[in-house]
C-alpha cells in the first residue's frame, strides 16, 4: 500500500541524509531513512530483551546446542 502526501523538508538535512545513506532521490532517501529507523528500533528492542533475559531459552538442551565444545 502506498500513501501520497506533500511535506516540507529541510534541504540541508535531506542532503546530509542522502550522503549518509548513499541515496539520490527524495523518495528513495525518505524510505531508506524510515527503514533505518525501524531497524534501529527493532535492534534496540531485541537488545533490551536479551539484556533482561526474557524470552531466552537457557535450558540445558539449548545451552548444549549453542555453547562451543571444548
Amino acid at each position: 500500500m502506498k500513501h501520497r502526501t506533500t511535506i516540507e523538508l529541510d534541504e540541508a538535512l535531506l542532503q546530509e541524509t542522502r550522503e549518509v545513506l548513499g541515496t539520490t532521490g527524495i523518495r528513495e532517501t525518505v524510505e531508506a531513512a524510515m527503514r533505518e529507523v525501524t531497524r534501529a528500533a527493532k535492534r534496540a528492542r531485541l537488545a533490551d530483551l536479551i539484556d533482561s533475559g526474557e524470552g531466552i531459552d537457557r535450558g540445558p538442551e539449548m545451552l548444549a546446542i549453542t555453547r562451543p565444545t571444548r
